[in-house]
């Protein structure tokens, strides 16, 4: 047997004392296998770790230890739902300050994607004197260390002077951050790269290319330089990619762009294939995945696994690892140690749910426990969540604007073959020797039409 990624330490600590003692033992529900050249790999949703054993090989007893294997007729979920909210509050009482702040310098934008769900929503513009406010805000409610900065839009490079004032402030004060933003990347130039760099410590650019140059040229419909704004991504791609900053390209997918997205793939890997710190995934919109036709679906999730399959072929698509703990919130909304900063200098939990619900202005804020029960409202469970592995990393948010109302059976199933691609990945890595590649940021299968999901 060999440990190619070690158990959670505290979840062990946690869960000591409810290991298997009575037979007949099945193995967990939380256990996935994955049949590999010499024997077999298990991974434990719950506990992230992550065995290979040889053929023929059994370790029945280290397996009951490390809840691999249980007594039969084991209430699974509630030992999961109870050492979540064990590590919820844990966390939650070490919690001295935000480290992680969302900040949209405007709520407008230079594109008019037929599928944004910010169409007439206000535009909204940060002025100096907000942008002065918000790095005040930041610098007294953070926590020590490092932050995350996560630039949102509108597209908010035409907001590109706030946040230039806010990173200049936080600097100024001797703190440590850095930034990732989720733009379109039509208005980076040459200088704005450098500065981006330089002094938003920019570390990953998220921008979505819905086709080749005369699809995309079309669907983004570009308020200025329509036919040239293909051509004019592209370079700021390159030259992001040159200064060091990573770029996730999300190739929003349907029955009928796909493909021309395909022939978008071969572009890319021939242009930027080269490069270590670019990485593509496909995207599916949220209208097509809860079509009333169930062969739809299923159609469309058999094609958006082949369009992966050929992606990570072409090196663009890489799997990512394993996760190695426990998820503790769902996103940024429920997440107690992170903000959302509104152009007006509002403040919220959610990005994409900006129309009430606040917590107080960076002037006067608000506590955000005071919407937390909003936030963390879930649907009841179905018969499926007692048999499915990703239950420990599941959250269902009845008011997320990026959530179905239902369990999809084939995102599930999507999910699940993620995970074995990565336990694959992780074994090749400790078999072969080849090294960990974790380019593939938040890969999430659909969300409702909502821009981009969250950069890493």
């Amino acid at each position: 047997m060999r440990i190619l990624q070690e158990a959670q330490a505290l979840t062990l600590r946690l869960l000591a004392g409810r290991e298997a003692q009575t037979e007949p033992f099945v193995f967990s529900v939380y256990c996935l296998t994955e049949p590999v050249p010499g024997g077999r790999l298990l991974y434990h949703t719950l506990t992230k770790e992550l065995l290979f054993l040889e053929d023929g090989e059994e370790q029945a007893d280290y397996l009951r230890r490390r809840f691999f294997l249980i007594e039969e007729g084991t209430d699974e979920r509630a030992a999961a739902r109870d050492l979540r909210s064990t590590l919820q509050f844990l966390s939650r009482s070490r919690l001295q300050g935000y480290t992680r702040y969302t900040i949209l310098p405007t709520t407008d934008c230079n594109a008019r994607c037929f599928y944004c769900y910010e169409a007439g929503c206000e535009k909204l513009n940060m002025t100096a004197a907000a942008a002065d406010r918000t790095a005040r805000f930041i610098l007294d409610s953070c926590a020590s260390g490092e932050l995350t900065l996560r630039f949102f839009g509108g597209e908010p490079l035409m907001g590109a002077a706030s946040l230039d004032r806010i990173c200049e402030a936080l600097a100024e004060n001797g703190k440590t951050y850095h930034s990732n933003i989720v733009t379109n990347g039509y208005l980076f130039t040459p200088e704005r790269i450098r500065k981006a760099a330089a002094l938003w410590h920019l570390k990953r650019a998220q921008i979505t290319l819905d086709g080749t140059e005369e699809v995309y040229n079309a669907r983004k419909d570009f308020v200025e330089d329509h036919d040239g704004a293909f051509r004019r991504v592209l370079d700021n791609i390159e030259g992001l990619l040159q200064a060091g900053i990573a770029v996730t390209v999300r190739l929003n997918m349907d029955e009928v762009n796909l493909p021309d997205l395909k022939t978008l793939a071969g572009q890319l890997a021939q242009r930027f294939g080269g490069y270590a710190n670019f990485t593509v995934y496909p995207f599916l919109l949220f209208q097509d995945i809860l079509s009333p036709s169930r062969e739809k679906v299923e159609r469309l999730f058999g094609l958006y696994r082949e369009f992966r399959a050929e992606l990570t072929e072409a090196g663009l698509l890489k799997p990512g690892k394993l996760p190695e703990t426990l998820r503790l919130n769902h996103c940024m909304a429920d997440d107690p140690a992170s903000a959302v900063i509104l152009p007006d200098g509002r403040l919220h939990a959610c990005e994409h749910f900006t129309e009430g619900l606040f917590c107080g202005t960076v002037d006067a804020p608000a506590p955000k426990s005071a919407t937390e029960a909003y936030w963390t409202e879930e649907f009841s469970e179905d018969d499926a969540c007692a048999a499915c592995p990703l239950y420990p990393d599941c959250f269902r948010m009845k008011n997320c604007p990026d959530r179905a109302d239902r369990c999809i059976p084939q995102q599930r199933e999507a999910e699940i073959e993620k995970l074995r691609i990565r336990m694959r990945a992780a074994y090749d890595r400790a078999v072969n020797g080849r090294p960990a590649d974790d380019r593939l940021a938040n890969d999430r299968t659909a969300t409702p039409d909502r821009k981009e999901p969250d950069t890493p």
